[in-house]
Parts: C-alpha cells; sequence; structure tokens
C-alpha cells in the first residue's frame, strides 16, 4: 500500500495586508504607517542600501522594542516580522535584474546568512570559580573561605 506524500509547504512569504498589518503595527505600539514601513523598504532597496531586513526593522520598530526579551503578544510580533519581509521581498522581486542588483543581493544574502549564524550561537555563561580554587582577589585563601562564603 502506497503511502500518501505530505503537502509540500512553501517557503514564499505571503503578505497578510496593509489592513492586518495596521493593527499589529497598533498592537505593538509601532509609531508610523504601513505606506511609511512601505516607502523605508522601498527606499533601502531600490538606493541600494547596505542593509539587512533585520537591520531595517530594527530601525523602523526602534532599538527599544527589537531588544524587547519577553514581548507581551510574541504571536503578533512574530506575524508582523513575517509580513515585514513579504513586504521586503516583493520590493526586491522589483528589481531590474542586471549585474549591480545581483551583486546588491549577494552582499545582502551574505548579511542575512551572517545574522542568522550569529543567532544560533549558543549563550556560553562566564566561567565561576569553583568551592576549592585560589579566590580571585589575591588573598592566597580558597574561594570556599575567603570571598564565596
Amino acid at each position: 500500500m502506497a503511502r500518501p506524500r505530505p503537502a509540500t509547504r512553501s517557503t514564499t512569504l505571503a503578505y497578510a495586508g496593509d489592513d492586518t498589518f495596521a493593527e499589529q503595527m497598533k498592537t505593538l505600539e509601532i509609531a508610523g504607517s504601513v505606506e511609511g514601513v512601505r516607502h523605508r523598504i522601498a527606499e533601502a532597496v531600490t538606493a541600494r542600501r547596505l542593509v539587512s531586513p533585520t537591520e531595517l526593522l530594527g530601525e523602523i520598530v526602534g532599538p527599544e522594542k527589537q531588544e524587547e526579551e519577553d514581548p507581551e503578544d510574541p504571536e503578533t510580533v512574530q506575524a508582523f516580522a513575517m509580513n515585514f519581509l513579504a513586504l521586503w521581498n516583493e520590493e526586491v522581486s522589483r528589481l531590474p535584474p542586471g549585474e549591480e542588483a545581483e551583486a546588491w543581493r549577494a552582499s545582502v544574502q551574505g548579511m542575512i546568512e551572517a545574522e542568522a549564524k550569529e543567532a544560533q550561537k549558543p549563550y556560553v555563561a562566564k566561567p565561576h570559580p569553583g568551592r576549592n580554587d585560589p579566590c580571585s582577589c589575591g588573598s592566597g585563601k580558597k574561594y570556599k573561605k575567603c570571598c564565596g562564603a
């Protein structure tokens, strides 16, 4: 008996529409308008500014929102980012073919890959002295009898 083949997932990001994007911006308290975001994206792409989508998103939402560790509504944050990337991809697809455009695309793709690689690095905690290690203050005592007490 033949097993059914799983449905293939599309890797293309679909834009949810201006109304949904505006609602996400309102929910996340992001200043500006959908047209303003579209304009910023178009400006960066047509000028072939060497900026990754993540950097441009950070410029638009502001550093305090981008660095937020525990957002109140993570699903809306994710959906907003996906819609932003869909708008970015839409604008990049409008670039006329040519050597200059391809060189810019390759540079931006390199930036995106470097960001992804950086994001995958594991967190490494600072080394802490063991209980029986000499104390770092220079007293000559064991850490547990000195600063670790």
